[in-house]
């Protein structure tokens, strides 16, 4: 609304296709809720140039290399930047990324989006495994401010070996004083392991070869793996919040830990207080 976040104005639809906007004495028009259909609500990523960039999660047709179309999870792109002149912001939608069902039985959806060191948007994305292959990580760059996405690559460590990633959130914050960024997720210990959605265990903090990109494995650093003498093998180390305090600069980490317990509905909310070396 202008007003520096005492008012809001009216919601407007972020749209990556065409199709009609919402309207209140029409909300059933079929032309809008057969379009745009997304879900979202996992960070803004503040750009260098001003602007700001999110992503979506969608549903969408994908080709494979039998030339057949799937119907997958897919991630878009949006990037907005204010317009003085109309006193809003106006988004644009990148092209859609996905994969074959070969390579993971859901597709990619929860998109987190960082900004790299360079001016490159870098986009992680979680995958589900399939009958072949186990759980991976994956990611898409955009070299021009988000107007396009490459190809989805799979996320390895700089070293050039793969890592095993249940089918669970990762996040990235940059560090004010490091200046570096660093990579919150799980981490399978062998390939087998990672099973759709879990083991959602351990869950390692690492930092980004931004160059590459990649996962420096060097870094890896356990914040809390699954201990059988208190905690039962559902234990999840995900869904998590994490923050830099702005007066000690250590990363707090804040998440519930369903499944901690035989009833799945009684678990701990855990605080973590993680501090750099120099």
């Amino acid at each position: 609304a202008g007003d520096e976040g005492r008012t809001w104005g009216s919601p407007k639809l972020m749209k990556y296709e065409e199709g009609a906007d919402y309207s209140a004495t029409d909300w059933g028009n079929s032309e809008f809720l057969a379009h745009n259909r997304s879900y979202t609500g996992y960070n803004i990523e503040p750009l260098a140039d001003g602007g700001m960039a999110t992503a979506c999660s969608i549903r969408t047709t994908f080709t494979n290399e039998k030339g057949e179309k799937e119907n997958v999870g897919g991630v878009v792109l949006f990037v907005g930047r204010w317009n003085a002149a109309r006193q809003t912001y106006e988004w644009q939608a990148s092209n859609v990324v996905a994969v074959s069902k070969t390579i993971s039985s859901r597709g990619l959806f929860e998109g987190w989006v960082s900004q790299l060191a360079n001016g490159d948007l870098f986009l992680d994305m979680r995958a589900s495994r399939t009958k072949k292959n186990p759980g991976r990580s994956f990611y898409a760059i955009s070299k021009v401010g988000g107007k396009t996405l490459s190809k989805a690559t799979e996320l390895k460590y700089d070293d050039g070996t793969p890592f095993f990633r249940p089918s669970s959130l990762a996040k990235m914050l940059r560090h004010s004083v490091t200046g570096k960024l660093y990579w919150f997720g799980n981490i399978n210990d062998f390939p087998d392991l990672s099973d759709g959605n879990r083991p959602r265990f351990p869950l390692y903090l690492v930092e980004v070869d931004e160059d590459k990109p990649a996962l420096k494995r060097h870094t890896l650093s356990v914040i809390d793996d699954y201990d059988p003498k208190t905690q039962t093998a559902s234990i999840q180390f995900s869904n998590f919040s994490v923050v830099e305090d702005r007066e000690t600069h250590a990363f707090e980490l804040y998440l519930t830990g369903w499944g901690e317990y035989k009833n799945g509905r009684t678990a701990n909310v855990y605080r973590y207080v993680i501090r750099l070396k120099n």
